[in-house]
């Protein structure tokens, strides 16, 4: 669709008719000769070489002049191409999610649905990977936590780099511990340069804290005051022993204490299961922003006048070359 910035300059349009029916004629009091041929003159002035009289406009002339008049001021009302409308959803929440990378998960006690044991971690990036599709245009944070945290992607609607960022992450990259408390701080530390007041951490592990500077439970009451709700997931086989033991308690503990839920995930259709739920109970929320692009047209107005000029001057000039060869 076409619009028109200032259409009221469309009135100029009629200005040449106009001006052909006002008297603006030339008046001379000097006294002059009447001829009624040019004949006549030519035949009384020895100095005259001219051919023909000056004559008025052609028809072809008067066209060409209306035409190229025509583009400047269609080209003055400044048309618009305005395009098919585009919607653009803002996010209005933030989701965090916090991935143990300790040594205990190397555990292969998964199965996928294909029937393939697989490791825990292996098995969250599989899970994850399909959650993130179902998270477009959401913002996405991504922690790695071992021995330490730290911030692998910050907030993203990038779904498809986030991604990546997952599939790269490798068990022990952040020490063979696990600082569950330390991984929950960074991500209030994230969270506090975040606009968005609707926030929301799923928290993955499948060990005991070992070595936060901050406890699980302090962590996860600073937090709820910082108005962000903790879904945790414990993975892992709830009958291993050892380093490989998951701690159900604290993981659901940190849950109760920041208004989140406790999910317990035994294999992948499970884990699969518990990311439909989160997302079930934490709804998208989205902001629309409606628009049309839109093109400015003035220039190829401009454009095609001077094309008609540069036409118009050309076909004179080609003219002139056949008239004078034929004289």
């Amino acid at each position: 669709m076409i619009e028109f910035t200032y259409p009221l300059a469309f009135w100029l349009l009629i200005l040449p008719f106009v001006m052909v029916l006002l008297p603006l004629r030339y008046a001379t009091k000097k006294r002059a000769l009447h001829f009624s041929s040019f004949s006549l003159l030519k035949e009384a002035s020895v100095d005259v070489h001219v051919d023909k009289p000056i004559l008025k406009a052609s028809w072809i002339q008067r066209l060409m002049m209306f035409l190229v008049y025509a583009l400047l001021v269609s080209a003055i009302t400044k048309p618009v191409l305005i395009g098919e409308p585009v919607v653009k959803e803002e996010s209005l929440r933030e989701v965090l999610i916090c991935v143990d990378l300790s040594q205990s998960m190397e555990a292969v006690d998964f199965r996928l649905n294909n029937g393939k044991w697989v490791n825990r971690l292996k098995a969250q990036k599989s899970i994850l990977n399909d959650f993130f599709d179902t998270l477009k245009h959401e913002n996405i944070g991504l922690i790695f936590y071992g021995s330490a945290a730290f911030v692998q992607s910050p907030f993203s609607s990038d779904t498809n780099a986030t991604k990546l960022l997952l599939n790269e992450a490798q068990i022990g990259m952040a020490g063979p511990k696990t600082v569950i408390g330390d991984a929950i701080g960074l991500g209030i530390k994230l969270f506090d340069e975040a606009k968005v007041k609707e926030r929301l951490m799923i928290l993955m592990s499948d060990g005991t804290d070992s070595g936060s500077k901050v406890p699980p439970l302090k962590a996860a009451e600073l937090a709820k005051k910082k108005g962000i709700k903790i879904e945790t997931i414990a993975v892992g086989n709830p009958h291993a022993k050892g380093e490989e033991k998951v701690d159900v308690k604290t993981l659901r503990d940190i849950a109760r204490v920041s208004n989140g839920n406790f999910y317990f995930a035994s294999d992948t259709k499970s884990l699969e299961n518990i990311y439909q739920t989160i997302d079930k109970l934490h709804p998208r929320k989205v902001k629309r922003h409606t628009y049309r692009p839109t093109t400015e047209l003035f220039t190829y107005l401009l454009v095609a006048s001077i094309a008609v000029l540069f036409l118009y001057i050309l076909w004179l000039f080609l003219y002139w070359l056949i008239r004078r060869r034929n004289v």
